[in-house]
């Protein structure tokens, strides 16, 4: 179910974050690809948390969860240098938005010197991470971390495209 509800947030927000230009350029392909390699990567660990935590052989689960936390930080990282790439270079990836409203319209994490810079959906890299070392203590607490973290991401929207943007050019 988190991995399910994780892949649909995914491809939910990473409709929302392109929808935002209309250029694709070859860094933004490669950042891509190395985020859809991330994402394809989720079922396998996935099956190993339901062989070690289910199955007959339930020794591993520790590791399985900590694999899964993983992946998900690596998932993390490539949808975060997408986003700045995107914020970096919004005229020549032709955005509606410039980069000051790009950057001001993404949610923070709060007020004062240190939260008013970090975006919310940035917090994805440290709560997976901290789900990846309590793995190590115990599976079923990472698993609920990683499940926290699904419903985080399923209520904090990315900024909507301005709506008289024009299509992405295929």
């Amino acid at each position: 179910m988190v991995s399910f509800l994780t892949i649909g947030i995914m491809w939910t927000n990473h409709h929302t974050l392109f929808g935002h230009i209309r250029f694709i350029d070859r860094p933004l392909l490669v950042l891509n690809l190395l985020l859809l390699m991330g994402i394809v990567a989720i079922p396998f660990p996935t099956a190993l948390i339901a062989e070690h935590l289910t199955g007959p052989d339930r020794s591993g689960g520790q590791i399985a969860a900590a694999v899964y936390g993983a992946v998900m930080v690596a998932i993390s990282i490539f949808y975060n240098l997408i986003w700045w790439y995107l914020i970096g270079h919004a005229e020549e990836l032709g955005s509606a938005s410039s980069q000051q409203m790009l950057r001001g319209s993404v949610p923070r994490l709060g007020t004062g010197p240190v939260l008013s810079k970090i975006p919310r959906w940035s917090i994805g890299m440290v709560g997976y991470a901290a789900g990846t070392l309590i793995a190590f203590v115990s599976a079923g607490a990472s698993l609920a971390v990683y499940g926290l973290l699904a419903l985080f991401y399923l209520f904090n929207h990315l900024p909507n495209p301005p709506r008289d943007a024009p299509a992405p050019d295929a």
